[in-house]
């Protein structure tokens, strides 16, 4: 019996109070390094920012979604590597940057 599992989406999910949606976009994401230029990643499409969400998808199927009460982080690389994504290290930086801007 083979016992392999694939991951086809990793994601982490945060609720929080009075999340200021706005301040989720690519340039906000670069100047605080919580996306590294070096990784080389370019937004999939504009990105979204209208009251009360904002959502910037990379070309590198990663996600990122606020609302005045939810941060969402995913990755969506089939199959995702636990060891490889950067999910959970953009998450921490994320949370420390909208911490400082509040």
């Amino acid at each position: 019996m083979d016992t392999a599992v694939q991951i086809d989406v990793f994601g982490l999910v945060f609720l929080v109070e009075g999340n200021t949606p706005g301040i989720l976009n690519p340039d906000f994401l670069l100047a605080r390094e919580i996306v590294e230029r070096g990784w080389g990643w370019e937004p999939a499409d504009p990105p979204i920012s209208v009251p009360p969400l904002a959502r910037v998808t990379y070309d590198s199927r990663v996600t990122l979604l606020a609302t005045t009460d939810r941060l969402d982080f995913k990755d969506q690389k089939v199959p995702v590597s636990l060891d490889a994504t950067r999910v959970p290290g953009i998450a921490q930086r994320y949370l420390e940057a909208a911490r400082e801007v509040v």
